[in-house]
């Protein structure tokens, strides 16, 4: 599954981006809800949801958000989203933990899967971590994604490892240019989706819609 992400200051320009996504091949949307501008518009969301696979993203500013929120304020975001009924909802392993489990406990009340994300800008952990950290995000969440900075080979290889460990439940890919390929080979080897971009890239390495789809051919 292709996800096309997301990133808009309006639903209604939301709800086009996610039509002219599904048009170029997406089998889905990531919704950044870090991206609008006003969280009041958070009611009319429902509409993309009706329409299209959707996850749900607030990200963290420190795992690559678009601004800074208080804390309390970004998970009473989200759990508005979920009340709406998407398909799923994105939280970061690196959210309090209190939080963390509020917003799960909602999601699971409301039928919406639970992925729960990692991100590294800096480096990729050792073998022994990346396995505790897939191991903890799925004891929580329907999916796992983790998202690493690789210096080497090794280190994307160890990602991948994940995906083939766990198949149809982690996405796993090194972020990069150099590591793109890690995108593409995770979907192969069993990963439940994929992330691509509709206009720009949100993440380093990360591939348009039509070369994604191009590539997996």
């Amino acid at each position: 599954m292709i996800i096309a992400v997301i990133n808009a200051k309006t639903i209604q320009e939301a709800l086009a981006h996610a039509r002219l996504a599904k048009a170029r091949g997406a089998d889905g949307v990531e919704l950044r809800i870090d991206a609008l501008d006003d969280y009041e518009e958070i009611h009319a969301i429902s509409e993309i949801f009706n329409e299209f696979k959707t996850v749900v993203t607030n990200r963290r500013k420190e795992e690559g958000g678009l601004k800074a929120q208080e804390e309390i304020k970004r998970i009473e975001a989200l759990e508005k989203a979920v009340l709406l009924k998407p398909w799923a909802i994105d939280i970061e392993m690196a959210t309090e933990k209190k939080l963390r489990q509020r917003l799960e406990k909602t999601a699971r009340e409301n039928d919406v899967k639970i992925i729960v994300s990692h991100h590294d800008f800096r480096k990729t952990p050792s073998k022994n971590t990346l396995k505790k950290i897939a191991e903890t995000a799925l004891a929580e969440g329907d999916f796992a994604k983790i998202a690493c900075s690789a210096s080497t080979r090794e280190d994307a290889e160890n990602l991948l490892c994940l995906v083939e460990k766990h198949p149809g439940k982690v996405t796993a890919f090194a972020l990069g240019e150099k590591f793109s390929w890690t995108r593409l080979e995770s979907l192969r080897i069993g990963a439940p989706f994929g992330y691509a971009f509709l206009q720009e890239e949100n993440a380093p390495g990360q591939l348009s819609i039509e070369e994604m789809i191009r590539q997996l051919k």
